[in-house]
């Protein structure tokens, strides 16, 4: 525990714990006075916690309703709940219980996967003519496969009559054309050859893998002494990525094989015939296919000369 001017003892985070252990070697009788700066971090940490436990419209909450569900997030809400009256924050366990009799108001897209949208984010923080490039690049893909996601789950909507993923089965049964546009569009916004948000992501990834980061030396105890040199920083920021890649990848593959594949809910119409709704479908997938294989003259010119204007701004 830490004590404050030897009136005040408050009961510290494990990782404070470990960090004192680790950074400052007190004896086992040692009390620990912390610093101001330290308390707040204290403070934050606590609230942090609160804000993590998955119950009601907490940060916990809408992460346990969008992995599991609205029903499992009921039941995990007054777990939550449970757990805060029992280690004695019974304010925060009654407010978890008032906000679950309003109910989850339910975000204001829920039909659609969270964008990956933000990878270009990481292409212009990179810098450099590679990294701006993927950036815009992968914005314009980005546009182009959301644009398809969009069509696609409009044609579904109409058919189905529902916005719950786990409702739409046997896609490739009762609308083969809008399946094979969604299974473009899901495949394109993970990255996946032959689309352009692969391409995209290429130039993205290599330019963080050509980043110079300066290196850093951490003592660790008193006889081991770790350089930590840029290219491993390179490499743990490109691992990160990978594996954040990969789980998206997992993750959205799973549900969209669900979508597609499967038996169809009883009483949908099966069959689709042609109509002009079937156009931007063909367009669009074409062109994340096309922009895959090859960059046009006249676009490639006009991605050259912003990132000419962004470099020099």
């Amino acid at each position: 525990s830490a004590v404050l001017a030897n009136t005040c003892q408050i009961p510290t985070p494990v990782l404070v714990d470990l960090l004192t252990q680790w950074l400052l070697r007190p004896g086992p009788a040692a009390d620990v006075i912390i610093h101001p700066v330290a308390f707040a971090g204290w403070v934050g940490l606590l609230v942090t916690a609160l804000n993590l436990l998955p119950g009601g419209m907490l940060d916990g909450g809408h992460v346990m309703r969008a992995v599991f569900g609205g029903r499992a997030h009921l039941v995990l809400s007054v777990a939550a709940a449970g757990v805060a009256f029992l280690y004695k924050y019974y304010l925060m366990g009654l407010l978890i219980l008032i906000l679950l009799r309003r109910g989850h108001p339910g975000p204001l897209d829920d039909c659609s996967a969270v964008t990956p949208g933000r990878l270009a984010m990481a292409g212009f923080g990179a810098g450099g003519p590679v990294g701006t490039f993927g950036g815009l690049f992968h914005l314009l893909n980005h546009a182009l496969a959301k644009s398809l996601a969009f069509f696609s789950a409009g044609n579904v909507h109409r058919r189905f009559t529902t916005c719950e993923i786990g409702e739409v089965q046997g896609l490739a049964k009762v609308q083969p054309v809008t399946a094979v546009a969604m299974l473009v569009a899901g495949l394109a916004l993970v990255g996946m050859p032959p689309f352009s948000m692969f391409a995209s992501e290429v130039l993205v990834v290599s330019a963080l893998a050509t980043q110079n980061f300066e290196s850093d030396t951490f003592h660790v105890g008193r006889f081991l002494t770790v350089t930590v040199t840029d290219e491993a920083r390179s490499l743990l920021v490109v691992t990160v990525f990978l594996l954040f890649a990969v789980a998206l990848f997992g993750g959205f593959t799973y549900r969209l094989a669900a979508m597609v594949w499967g038996t169809p809910p009883e009483g949908v119409k099966r069959g689709e015939g042609w109509d002009i709704g079937h156009v931007p479908l063909i367009v669009t997938s074409l062109a994340l296919v096309g922009l895959g294989v090859t960059l046009p003259d006249l676009l490639k010119g006009l991605l050259d000369h912003a990132v000419s204007v962004l470099l020099v701004r």
